[in-house]
Order: structure tokens, then sequence, then C-alpha cells
């Protein structure tokens, strides 16, 4: 059987009494918060355990990067060392390119004996010469020629016995 309820509205004994109400309300806000919480500390257990483990890998990853340092820094100073070289190489010409230039600026008549460089980088030419133009034409070819500085006839004398002129050439060149 049902209980059927004849009292007025306003008298009626309420379904839910405001205890029940504020005890479920208050049980609801609890669990709320408390799985607000729980995400929240799952998150920051999470978040610490990442940290932890890019820790760790930096840890390891540190001898790698001394290494890495290191290695920059020799490649460093081997460009440098590159630099230097290239410079002085560009600055200074090889005696092959010295002495093809002396050759395509000799005459026919001139034959050398001897070529070196002196210690203060002169050249030291000495050689022979049909005649003293000949001579005369070499030094001025010499002149012209923008990769020789200064040419110096340092003695010149006439070989009877082979009728040639000996000759003896100093002069300095660029990058030398």
């Amino acid at each position: 059987m049902n209980p059927i309820n004849l009292l007025p509205f306003v008298e009626r004994q309420p379904k839910w009494s405001i205890d029940k109400l504020i005890f479920i309300f208050s049980m609801l806000l609890v669990l709320i918060y408390s799985s607000i919480y729980t995400y929240n500390e799952f998150k920051i257990f999470k978040i610490e355990k990442e940290l932890q483990a890019i820790g760790n890998q930096y840890e390891l990853l540190q001898p790698t990067l001394e290494i890495m340092q290191k290695s920059n820094d020799k490649l460093q100073l081997i460009d440098t060392k590159n630099k230097i070289a290239a410079l002085l190489t560009n600055e200074r010409h090889p005696l092959y390119t010295l002495i093809q230039r002396i050759v395509a600026i000799m005459p026919q008549q001139l034959w050398f004996t001897n070529l070196s460089k002196s210690d203060n980088g002169l050249l030291e030419m000495k050689g022979a010469a049909t005649t003293y133009s000949v001579v005369a034409e070499f030094i001025e070819n010499m002149e012209k020629d923008t990769f020789f500085l200064d040419p110096t006839l340092v003695k010149v004398e006439f070989d009877t016995a082979a009728s040639l002129l000996i000759f003896e050439i100093t002069v300095k060149s660029k990058g030398m």
C-alpha cells in the first residue's frame, strides 16, 4: 500500500531534508576538489618524472658535449691556421712561379748558370749573355714587370775565352 499524505503542502515533511542536501553537496564538493587535486598531483608527478629523465639524459650527454666543444675549438684553430697559411701562400710565390716569370721576360741570347735566394730575401742570378744590350734588355724587362722590385746589376765582365759577358744581378720579388 502507498501512504498518502493529506497534509497541506506547507506542513508536509520534505522528501529531502536540508541536512541530507548539505551533506550530498559537501560530498560532491569534496569529490570534485579531491579529483582536481589528484589530477594535478598526477600531472606534477609526471612532469617531475620527465624532468628527471631529461636530467639523466643531460648527464649522459655531458661527456659528449665536452668532446664536441673540444672538437669545435680544434676546428676553429685549424680554420685560423688554414686562413693564415692561405694568406701567406697568396703573398709568397713559389720558386717555380718565379722561374716562370724570369723565363717569360728573358731574351734569347741570355743564359743562367746559377739562381739562388739569399738570406735577406734577394734573388741572385748569375749567367752569361752575348752582348751588353741583352743584359740591359733583361734588366729593363724586370723593371717593367710588377712582380720584380729593384733589379740591380752587381757585376758584369767580358770573358775573352768564351767571348761572352758574365753577369750577376740581384732582384727582390714581391712575396718572397
